[in-house]
């Protein structure tokens, strides 16, 4: 599969997931039942904004490579750390 087909179908499969309003929920609900470390580690935290955050790096990972492989330019921006 060529590059631009690959971050088309991660951008895609992303918007998927995102369709389902507990998408992020489910995934840390396995996630933290898989081990008693990771369950512990997340014992005292704002899940609701775990899930938040997450959402918003993973759109804007996916976001950044599908307009980087669309043509779009990659630039840092100093003032939100990059």
């Amino acid at each position: 599969m060529n590059t631009c087909l690959a971050t088309d179908a991660v951008f895609q499969s992303y918007g998927r997931c995102c369709a389902s309003e507990r998408f992020f929920e489910d995934f840390y609900q396995c996630f933290i039942r898989r081990s008693d470390a990771v369950r512990t580690l997340f014992a005292n935290t704002d899940m609701a904004e775990v899930r938040q955050t997450t959402g918003a790096t993973m759109a804007r990972c996916v976001d950044a490579g599908h307009r980087h492989h669309q043509g779009g330019i990659l630039t840092r921006n100093p003032e939100r750390g990059g």
